[in-house]
């Protein structure tokens, strides 16, 4: 019932190449906290690499909404020491690179 506890297990899985359970894990973390801004990105860029662009897309608007609501400075749960500012600038990346 951990939400970081899925986060990792799926940075875990995805660093072990074992793309579809990385994808099931981070689903589990998403259920379990659905402003998981880190679990909503990593979603999403891995959606993007399975060629499932128009969900990793829609996984990146989340991320770019969820960080917007927070101090950019902050140290978002789960991420690894990265602020909502950063985690918010690259997911904007994705969703310009998505567009052209």
């Amino acid at each position: 019932m951990n939400p970081e506890a899925h986060l990792l297990l799926a940075m875990i899985c995805q660093e072990q190449g074992d793309t579809p359970a990385a994808i099931a894990a981070l689903r589990r973390a998403i259920y379990l906290d659905q402003d998981s801004a880190p679990a909503h990105f990593l979603l999403g860029s891995l959606l993007i690499r399975q060629e499932d662009r128009r969900r990793g897309l829609r996984c990146m608007e989340t991320v770019v909404s969820l960080c917007g609501a927070r101090p950019r400075d902050e140290v978002l749960p789960g991420s690894n020491g990265v602020t909502a500012g950063r985690l918010r600038e690259t997911a904007w990346a994705y969703l310009e690179a998505g567009r052209a």
